[in-house]
């Protein structure tokens, strides 16, 4: 059970979290977010250091969690790669267009635009940052393992990211209506993994199959 000190500081989060969402970081401020939460700002100061923390704890931290949880996917280095990458990407793929990713991708932007870039970059760092680690790692230990040919595994993910990502960038970009099928999500992510096959397969393989 929760005890009332922990109960108070996430419904300090909550109300956070709804405030950031309806007027974006620089148009809300303490003073708001104390109203929604119905306390002081002086109580809201005891439990959170600046609006920055806030910020981070209420909508960033929830986000990071599920990029780590992606990470994980990469981590099995039996299962076939395909089915891996498959994985991997139907998990990415519905994470950058979930309402809550492309609500955060709009706040951090529109923040940087008024000077606050370090939210940026420390999303960047906490979230997209070890996935990407992760996933260099992967591709570098399929490469020793000689399933696809990888000379450089930091830029393959960066192309695994590109090709995942090229169906989806402009609706996301202009705001999408609606959030994606699992279907079409499904065959994007087929698409995507297969182009990155064909690009890395090893070249033995490439003269069987003619």
């Amino acid at each position: 059970m929760k005890s009332k000190s922990e109960t108070r500081r996430q419904a300090m989060l909550d109300a956070a979290a709804v405030a950031f969402q309806a007027g974006g970081f620089e148009r809300t401020s303490m003073e708001d977010i104390a109203a929604r939460a119905q306390c002081s700002k002086v109580t809201l100061y005891g439990y959170f250091e600046s609006k920055e923390q806030l910020f981070y704890e209420s909508i960033v931290a929830a986000v990071d969690r599920e990029f780590i949880a992606l990470a994980g996917l990469l981590q099995d280095p039996v299962a076939p790669v395909e089915a891996v990458l498959l994985g991997f990407g139907e998990r990415f793929i519905s994470l950058i267009a979930s309402p809550r990713v492309r609500s955060l991708r709009g706040l951090v932007t529109a923040a940087a635009t008024h000077g606050a870039t370090d939210l940026g970059l420390r999303c960047y760092k906490a979230g997209p940052e070890p996935v990407k680690k992760v996933c260099t790692r992967y591709l570098a230990q399929v490469h020793a393992q000689g399933q696809l040919r990888i000379p450089d595994p930091e830029l393959a993910g960066l192309q695994l990211r590109a090709l995942l990502e090229a169906e989806w960038l402009d609706a996301l970009f202009y705001g999408a209506p609606a959030r994606p099928t699992r279907r079409r999500i499904h065959e994007s992510t087929q698409r995507a993994v297969q182009a990155f096959l064909a690009i890395y397969q090893p070249v033995e393989q490439r003269t069987d199959a003619r």
